[in-house]
Parts: structure tokens; C-alpha cells; sequence
């Protein structure tokens, strides 16, 4: 049923810290299902599909890893509650940087998205099939499209997402995907190719100090300092 793994637990809980994995885009990285615990923290995933894949996880923590080069999704998400995404570099990525969603097992909820660069990917962050999440903080770049919302699979519900303090740059088709079924909540972000729906949002370039080498450090000159959502 599932694909070859680097890495596979089920039933059980996991930490896994500063580990590095490599593959050759084949198979998949650290594969869960059903446990009551995962953490992957530090680590580095090079050509692994799927990198970190959540099946019927009650409780996670994603944080401080790096994602390059993979010819599937990073972070995946199936059926899995109160998972933290945090502080992760991803990069190059064919499919989808973060999605969170059903694939026939189960709606994700309560999903954190926070402090996330994500670069140079099909789609940014995905919430499919009725999940439900919190998207703070993030900077996406140069994806095609930065985040979608949306009910894939007819008849599994359309997504919920809260979106705020947040920065789509060079986005190549479209910064937001919306569909008739899903919702977005936006307010206090930031674009450079249009001005998005919402509260307190800002068009205008970000002025990262250098984003074609990977390095996003804002300038003291950005447009939006000082004006996030001061509750997040």
C-alpha cells in the first residue's frame, strides 16, 4: 500500500534530531501512521519525496529542518491533529512545500503553520478535503501558486484557513487559490504582484536583502514593519 521509506514508525511515538537524509527521489522519507507522537527537529531531507509524511498522527512537532530538491511534497499530512510546522527552509520542491489534507484517511486539523520560508515550489502550503489551520508568520517565494484552499475529492468538505502576518513575493501564477468550498481568512500580508483581499494587507516589494541566494533578512526600509497583527 504505501511506497518504500527511509524511515517508518506506526503505533508508536518518535524523535528524530539533527539527522540527515538523502535520497534518490524514490520511495519516501519518514513515513508515520497512527501514532500518538512525532517530532523531526534539525534534520535535512535532500531528493526524499514526502520527506515527512503524517498519517492518523494525534500530536507533532515539525521544526528547524531544511527541504531541497524533491520531486514530491516535503511535509504531507493525512488525518493528523495538532501538528506544529515551524522554522523549516524548503526549497525546490515539484509538488507541494506543506500539504495538509485527506488522501482517504481523514480531514487534518488544528494545524500550525508558522515562521516557514518556502521557495521555488509547484504550490506553497496546500489545505485540501476539509482540514483546517492557523498560517502566521510565513514567507513564500517564487512558487507558482503560494497557497491553495480547496476541496480536491468531491464531497469531503471544502478547508478552513486563517492567514495573516505573511509574505507572497514573485508568486508565478497567483499568490492565493481559493475555491467555491473553502475559506480563506486574510489580514496583515504582504504582496508584490497584487493587492489580496483582506484586512491590513500592503502591496509593495518586501525588500529582502537577498532573495535569489536564498537569504530573506528584511531590510530596515521594509514596507510592513511594524505593521503585523500585534496579537500574533
Amino acid at each position: 500500500m504505501y511506497n518504500e521509506f527511509l524511515l517508518y514508525v506506526r503505533l508508536g511515538s518518535a524523535s528524530v534530531d539533527s539527522s540527515f537524509f538523502e535520497s534518490t527521489n524514490k520511495g519516501e522519507g519518514i513515513q508515520s501512521l497512527k501514532s500518538d507522537f512525532i517530532k523531526v527537529t534539525n534534520s535535512q531531507f535532500i531528493k526524499t519525496p514526502d520527506a515527512v509524511e503524517l498519517i492518523g498522527v494525534k500530536k507533532g512537532i515539525i521544526s528547524g529542518n531544511i527541504f531541497k530538491d524533491t520531486y514530491d511534497d516535503a511535509i504531507d499530512l493525512n488525518d493528523s491533529k495538532s501538528i506544529k510546522i515551524e522554522n523549516n527552509f524548503i526549497s525546490d520542491v515539484l509538488d507541494r512545500g506543506i500539504e495538509v489534507g485527506n488522501e482517504n484517511f481523514g480531514s487534518s486539523l488544528n494545524i500550525l503553520v508558522k515562521n516557514n520560508i518556502i521557495e521555488k515550489c509547484n504550490e506553497g502550503i496546500v489545505f485540501k478535503e476539509g482540514s483546517m489551520g492557523l498560517v502566521i508568520n510565513n514567507t513564500l517565494y517564487n512558487n507558482n501558486i503560494g497557497l491553495s484552499c480547496v476541496e480536491l475529492v468531491s464531497g469531503t468538505g471544502g478547508s478552513l484557513v486563517v492567514l495573516e502576518n505573511t509574505i507572497f513575493s514573485q508568486s508565478v501564477f497567483q499568490d492565493i487559490n481559493i475555491d467555491q468550498a473553502s475559506i480563506v481568512e486574510t489580514a496583515y500580508l504582504l504582496s508584490d504582484q497584487e493587492v489580496l483581499d483582506g484586512d491590513n494587507n500592503i502591496y509593495g516589494n518586501p525588500l529582502f536583502i537577498d532573495e535569489t541566494s536564498g537569504h530573506f533578512m528584511l531590510t530596515k526600509f521594509l514596507p510592513c514593519i511594524d505593521k503585523g497583527n500585534p496579537l500574533r
